[in-house]
């Protein structure tokens, strides 16, 4: 059997630009994308390294040759031959202790820092050379500069918060002190004469050479203590403002040559950053959520202030990127990027813009619509109101726009031809803030406002069909994408909702901690989220799951704000402050970078099933379900399920189950919608009962007094029963209970609390004859289905199987039974009048996954290692073996398989799809 990885997720531990290519090193594989013109792909994936992360790059630009490190071991090849023949067939070299660095010398031999403090000179296979460190120690970063042996300089960032610079004639030159915790990077800014460094201790120190000497009789000055991380600093480079730093905090940290912080950026979904590369123009960073992002250098830009006019009330961006100002006293002015400001013959005190047109209105209610403010007529004028204060103006289409008034009417208005027309009107609470954002779908209308509600008015019927309470501060915006209407709440609510037979059903409700959500927008960029938190308006991608910049704006959520992408690719951002107008413009081009690729789940994934050939559904110790390209590995849908963990997940047809901690499950509806998936939450449970009195132990006397405990966890999940209306299942508890839960008319219910283990029931598995389960004890019980509805259920047989718990179970339609346990064995049993042992396999460590296809199943243990096996009843033998680059593997699950091949996805902190072929 051959297996060759489709794709891979983890920890992206180096990163190295090249040109328009950037290598990253992913587990023990390279990926090599192309970067041209903002856009990105990915050109070809190798691995390196079977078991062992990679850690960095080198490249010697003479020879055109790069090494690749990580661990104790490295790997020379030719970058024209990469690019010609398209492979990499080097051989991999060991040494004896970890590389923290490499560099390469001008007769060809490369240079090896290695973690005990030793430096070695490796050409044509072998070493050539060494030196030891007099202070000998355990070192966790390294730097080597120099043209040859003789003259290399070593930089070790020990264990002792010190900073070593010594030579290949073993002498220590200097010893910097400051740091007060290990160093794990140490990089030189040749330009600026400087060395930066970063440690444990969240700071990176920026030290001054002397000019014109020598590493040997130099002085070395801290000149800055540079501190805007709130955990460990992995690493700090220079770039062409100052330097940039990364932590595990995941924040990208930008300063200028005074030690001014410039941006701090967040990123990788809140995971550690492990990774980083700077060319003139961008970064590049590897995160441990497997993402793989690109960024621009901060250009240092500043937000501008209008002197005058004074007294602003309202700020307002044309399409063309012209800033439009209102005043206290009515006054309409355009303010000129030059500083130059023109007045406009307008009296106006709201100002709204659609595409091509700017709505100019008065509360009392008179409005002029014109395409340039500059003219002296507008191409249509009008009332809107009869008397009543005007609160808001909504354009809805091109001719269409909802005017929200005092007295708690709105109406809808159109216009053709130079004529004003009422189309339609409703009445809200005359208490009501106002309409804030409108969209028009079809032969409806969904309108949000003020005071947090949702109306869905009937273009036909010409009535308010719907009213949803929101249960928020305020509804800020509304549009459609990927088939869903999308809404923001100011308090930071983010909504997806449904449009289907005349009824809007919310899809999910996630609170995706941006701050006070302040609107959204669908541009040339996907979807974009505006929101202000603390100082700052963001700007942020939801395809990208990252912030595309930040403003800043001192004072937080401000009365008036507009931000807008101009037809010249400018991203304009203007704000109210004091009363005065401040803006920024900045062109798209200098802020916006590809993401190479988005991340997954950024903790632990615990279960994973398919939705198609090309599309995984996994659920994570995150509390999130994601959706995921099989191919590519990049998020498609991110669901905030679960309060707690998600532990399994059962998919029958359109119906998915999601379980895990706080003792929760939820139902949700597969949906596709224009080649999306959609999760649809149905319902969602909870064991919120909890004890008469605190028991520390409630699996003790289970079997007299079974307790329902609001903090235990749903560990798997299996299927009893099921038709188009109903689905009966399965639950293995940590509280040793097993709960049979039924599933009929959107709504859930228990059926019945089984207590037979006396311990963590941890695995359950099924087909339509039998039902195996297996607790923390070792114990195996094999049930009838049909007897677990008794009155005191019984299993037919149940043995001690394991010496530890039972990680992993699978029974099969042929009567087989594979279990794997803590004790690091796997068992292969049949079920014939109890269970019998046929085969048992050591594993050494703990066995935390099965999965069955055909005559196969795969194994998956805790060392990182994946087996294929083809059974019979007569034998069992290993196809096929594999160490993969995901830690902590948890399990793996069949995607597809055919009589030829199979592909399987194993995960655990992170996840690899592999194609397995029999022949």
């Amino acid at each position: 059997m051959k297996a060759k990885t489709i794709r891979i997720n983890a920890d992206v531990t180096a990163v190295k630009i090249l040109g328009n290519k950037i290598f990253a090193g992913v587990g023990g594989h390279v990926h090599i994308f192309s970067v041209e013109n903002g856009r990105s792909q990915i050109d070809a994936t190798f691995e390196i390294f079977e078991g062992q992360k990679i850690h960095g790059f080198c490249h010697d630009t003479e020879r055109d040759e790069i090494v690749v490190f990580g661990g104790r071991l490295f790997l020379i090849f030719q970058l024209t031959k990469l690019t010609e023949c398209g492979i990499i067939d080097s051989p991999v070299h060991k040494v004896s202790n970890w590389i923290q660095a490499v560099h390469w010398l001008q007769d060809g031999s490369i240079a090896l820092a290695l973690s005990n403090n030793m430096v070695k000179q490796w050409k044509d296979g072998q070493i050539i050379a060494s030196v030891q460190c007099p202070i000998k120690c355990i070192i966790y970063s390294a730097l080597l500069l120099g043209s040859s042996w003789d003259s290399l300089v070593v930089f070790s960032g020990t264990v002792f918060s010190e900073v070593l610079i010594w030579g290949s004639d073993g002498k220590v030159w200097h010893q910097l002190k400051g740091h007060n915790g290990v160093i794990f990077s140490i990089s030189f800014d040749k330009s600026r004469q400087r060395l930066l460094t970063s440690s444990d201790d969240r700071s990176v120190r920026v030290w001054q050479k002397s000019a014109d000497s020598t590493w040997s009789s130099c002085s070395l000055e801290q000149v800055q203590e540079l501190y805007g991380h709130q955990s460990r600093v992995w690493r700090a480079l220079p770039s062409k403002f100052g330097l940039v730093s990364i932590g595990e905090d995941s924040f990208v940290c930008q300063w200028d040559d005074s030690g001014k912080e410039l941006s701090k950026m967040c990123s990788h979904q809140g995971g550690s950053i492990w990774s980083i590369d700077i060319c003139d123009s961008y970064l590049v960073t590897g995160g441990g959520d497997g993402g793989i992002m690109c960024w621009n250098l901060e250009h240092g830009f500043e937000t501008k202030q209008f002197g005058s006019p004074v007294n602003v009330r309202k700020v307002a961006w044309t399409p063309k990127g012209q800033l439009l100002v209102v005043t206290e006293d009515e006054k309409l002015f355009i303010m000129q990027e030059c500083g130059a400001i023109e007045q406009a013959p307008f009296d106006v005190q709201m100002i709204e813009i659609f595409q091509d047109l700017i709505y100019l209105t008065t509360v009392s209610g008179n409005l002029n619509l014109v395409k340039d403010v500059r003219s002296k007529a507008a191409f249509l004028t009008g009332r809107v109101s009869d008397g009543a204060a005007v609160l808001s103006v909504v354009p809805l289409k091109s001719t269409t726009f909802l005017v929200s008034l005092s007295s708690g009417e709105r109406i809808f208005w159109g216009f053709e031809n130079g004529t004003l027309e009422r189309l339609a009107s409703y009445t809200a609470s005359p208490k009501t803030k106002g309409v804030s954002c409108g969209l028009c779908i079809g032969d409806y209308c969904v309108i949000g406002d003020q005071d947090g509600f949702l109306q869905l008015f009937n273009w036909k019927s010409m009535e308010v069909e719907q009213n949803l309470n929101m249960k928020s501060e305020g509804v800020t915006g509304i549009c459609m994408f990927r088939g869903l209407i999308w809404a923001t709440c100011k308090e930071g609510k983010l909504l997806t909702l449904l449009l289907e037979h005349g009824q809007i059903s919310i899809v999910n409700a996630g609170q995706p901690k941006l701050g006070m959500l302040a609107g959204l927008e669908v541009t040339s960029l996907g979807l974009l989220l505006y929101s202000f938190h603390r100082e700052n308006f963001s700007v942020w991608s939801w395809d990208q799951q990252r912030p595309i910049f930040k403003f800043h704006c001192p004072g937080g959520g401000h009365r008036s704000w507009d931000f807008r992408l101009s037809s010249e690719n400018k991203m304009c951002f203007a704000f109210v402050r004091h009363k005065k107008a401040f803006y920024q413009q900045q062109r798209l081009k200098d802020v916006a970078a590809p993401v190479l690729r988005t991340g997954l789940h950024l903790n632990l994934i615990n279960c994973m099933v398919p939705l198609d050939s090309n599309h995984l559904l996994s659920g994570g110790e995150d509390g999130s379900l994601r959706i995921s390209d099989v191919v590519s590995g990049s998020s498609c849908t991110v669901i905030q399920a679960h309060l707690s963990s998600v532990k399994a997940l059962l998919k029958d047809k359109n119906t998915l189950v999601s379980a895990g901690g706080r003792a929760q499950l939820a139902v949700w509806q597969i949906l596709n919608i224009n080649s999306n998936w959609i999760l649809k939450l149905v319902t969602s449970h909870m064991l919120l009962e909890s004890a008469e009195k605190s028991v520390k132990a409630p699996w003790r006397d289970s079997y007299l007094n079974p307790r329902a405990d609001p903090e235990s966890r749903y560990m798997a999940l299996c299927l009893l029963s099921h038709n188009e209306s109903k689905l009966v299942f399965l639950a293995a508890c940590s509280d040793s209970f097993l709960r049979i839960f039924e599933y009929f008319n959107s709504t859930l219910q228990t059926l019945k609390t089984i207590a037979f283990h006396k311990t963590c029931v941890m695995t359950v598995s099924s087909t339509a004859e039998l039902v195996a389960s297996g607790g923390s004890n070792g114990v195996v019980a094999v049930w009838n289905p049909g007897d677990l509805f008794n009155e005191e259920p019984k299993p037919l047989w149940s043995e001690v199987l394991h010496q530890g718990g039972v990680t992993s179970l699978t029974v099969t339609e042929e009567k087989f039974l594979f279990t794997g346990g803590d004790d690091g064995i796997l068992l292969i049993s049949t079920l014939n009048n109890g269970i019998n042992i046929l085969y048992k396999i050591d594993n050494s460590t703990q066995v935390s996954g099965i999965a069955h296809f055909g005559r196969y199943f795969v194994s998956t243990t805790s060392g990182q290692k994946v087996s294929v096996w083809q059974y019979t009843s007569e034998g069992c033998d290993k196809s096929f073996e594999k160490s993969v680059a995901v830690s902590d593997l948890q399990g793996a699950t069949l995607i597809i398989s055919s009589q030829t091949s199979a592909q399987i996805c194993v995960f655990g902190k992170g996840s690899e799809v592999l194609k397995l072929d029999y022949n």
